[in-house]
């Protein structure tokens, strides 16, 4: 069996990130860790089932990236509810139609967090 257990998201400016996120997914704030070689992360919680560890981590090497493999990400209750905050939050939505994936019961829809990574977001 695989289980992813660590995320990372990287991004340019952690505190507009780290905004973002909280944002859109209605996410409690959380501190920022710092070391003196550049890097800067915070860890967001998520709920319990999903990935064991999710972060927002700007070191010097790590860029934010929108033609990558995309972030998909399960919203709890409706993905128009989180997409209506992506845009007042700096964000950018790339398909606002809901995809229906065939032969599947799952959508998403796709957008850019402020930092320019893709993310898939799906109910």
């Amino acid at each position: 069996m695989l289980r992813p257990t660590w995320i990372e998201i990287p991004v340019q400016d952690l505190c507009r990130a780290m905004d973002f996120y909280q944002t859109v997914f209605d996410l409690e704030p959380t501190g920022i860790v710092a070391d003196n070689t550049h890097y800067k992360a915070t860890l967001l919680h998520f709920t319990p089932e999903g990935v064991s560890e999710f972060s927002l981590n700007q070191p010097a090497d790590f860029e934010p990236c929108d033609h990558g493999a995309p972030l998909h990400l399960r919203v709890v209750g409706d993905v128009d509810e989180h997409l209506s905050r992506i845009e007042a939050a700096g964000g950018r939505i790339v398909e606002s139609n809901i995809t229906t994936l065939e032969g599947m019961d799952d959508y998403y829809a796709t957008c850019l967090d402020t930092e320019g990574n893709l993310l898939a977001l799906s109910a």
